[in-house]
Formats: C-alpha cells, sequence, structure tokens
C-alpha cells in the first residue's frame, strides 16, 4: 500500500498482552479463532512493533499514538471509546465528529 498511497502520517496501535488477546478471543467464541495460540500472538505482537519500528526510520514525521487496551476494552465499552476518540480528534486537532461510537453501540457496554 506505501507504494500506491504513500506512508501514513499517523498510526494508532492498539495494544495489549496476548493473554487479554486470548481472554477476548474466548469471549468472542468463533469458531475461526479457536485455533490461535499464544505463541502466535506473542510472534504477532512482536511483528507489529518490528514493522512500526521500520515505518517509523522510514518516516521520520510519523505520529504514532499507542492506546493500552489491556485495562479497558474500548471495543465493548461505549464511554471509554468515546474518551479515546476525544483524546485522539483533540490531539490531531480534528473536529469531533470525525471520530465517533457508532450507533446502537451503548447496549455493548461492559
Amino acid at each position: 500500500m506505501i507504494d500506491r498511497i504513500g506512508h501514513p502520517s499517523l498510526v494508532v496501535h492498539l495494544r495489549c498482552t496476548p493473554d487479554t488477546q486470548l481472554r477476548r478471543i474466548a469471549l468472542r467464541g468463533r469458531s475461526q479463532e479457536a485455533g490461535i495460540e499464544r505463541a502466535y500472538l506473542v510472534e504477532l505482537c512482536a511483528a507489529i512493533d518490528r514493522r512500526l519500528e521500520q515505518l517509523q526510520s522510514e518516516s521520520p514525521g510519523l505520529a504514532v499514538i499507542e492506546v493500552d487496551t489491556d485495562e479497558v476494552d474500548y471495543a465493548t465499552n461505549p464511554a471509554s471509546a468515546q474518551a479515546i476518540a476525544s483524546e485522539l480528534t483533540s490531539s490531531m486537532k480534528l473536529p469531533t465528529e470525525v471520530l465517533h461510537v457508532p450507533a446502537g453501540a451503548a447496549e455493548n457496554q461492559a
């Protein structure tokens, strides 16, 4: 994609430990995710970290916003999702309507 559209100016990295990922996978109960092992997730996290480092070296002005999602699951907690959306829009100086919680997300509040 970089060859077609260029380097990104911003990367938002939602980070959590492989143990948290496994817990969330189990909670979802999707059959296609049932075989995912911890070792795979450990390697995937390392690969993402390596790729982010590579992107930052290729594009020194790249902004990387890292969000620790171990403690708060922004996918299921609309209030937390809105808080991070507000934080991102203010840090990027974007209008608040650019990032929003999808309609209907309130019933998934954890």
